[in-house]
């Protein structure tokens, strides 16, 4: 059975080159979600010829910022369903901070609209694909963290990108995205 991986792919093109290299060696489907998206970057997904990706979905095509009433009933059930506080997550991303973000000022109820369209667009994704991998950055927003979470309760095994600080050259691959101490044994000297 062929292995069905999920690629969150952002401006970084690590993960394309990951998504290049498993096709060439691994009988697997390729799935992209692609963040971030401008019209250069959609139209390059759209035409390149590289990775054969079974499907893409852009991001930007399926959030947007609303003012509109979010279900409250829905939210709860995805932090019940995926032990998850989607508040505390929201409150800690820059995104969200008027302080960091001086284009807009986000509501309490595009806050959560938008949390709400991201957690049913990952679920409906999820659940068309069955992905057995995601293959992800380091998250560093609300939104690649929730598909994460999501992600890591169904039981699908992900893993973490990220470059190294010593080399840009080198990333490393993680399936945590909280550090291990590494302890090592006392030395004899």
């Amino acid at each position: 059975m062929e292995d069905k991986i999920l690629f969150w792919q952002n401006r970084e093109f690590i993960q394309f080159g990951i998504a290049e290299k498993l096709q060439s060696m691994h009988n697997c489907e390729l799935y992209a979600i692609v963040d971030d998206v401008n019209d250069y970057l959609k139209k390059f997904f759209q035409e390149q010829e590289i990775i054969d990706f079974k499907k893409i979905w852009y991001y930007t095509d399926h959030v947007s910022i609303k003012d509109e009433e979010p279900d409250l009933n829905y939210l709860s059930k995805i932090e019940e369903d995926y032990k998850i506080n989607l508040w505390s997550i929201a409150y800690i991303d820059r995104i969200f901070y008027a302080q960091f973000n001086k284009y807009h000022k986000f509501s309490q109820n595009e806050i959560l609209c938008l949390l709400e369209q991201e957690c049913r667009f990952f679920e409906k994704t999820l659940e068309s694909i069955k992905p057995d991998f995601l293959i992800l950055p380091q998250p560093y927003f609300h939104h690649d963290h929730i598909l994460l979470r999501i992600c890591q309760k169904l039981g699908i095994k992900c893993l973490l990108i990220k470059v190294t600080n010593f080399d840009p050259n080198r990333c490393l691959i993680h399936e945590h995205d909280e550090y291990t101490p590494i302890i090592f044994p006392k030395s004899s000297i």
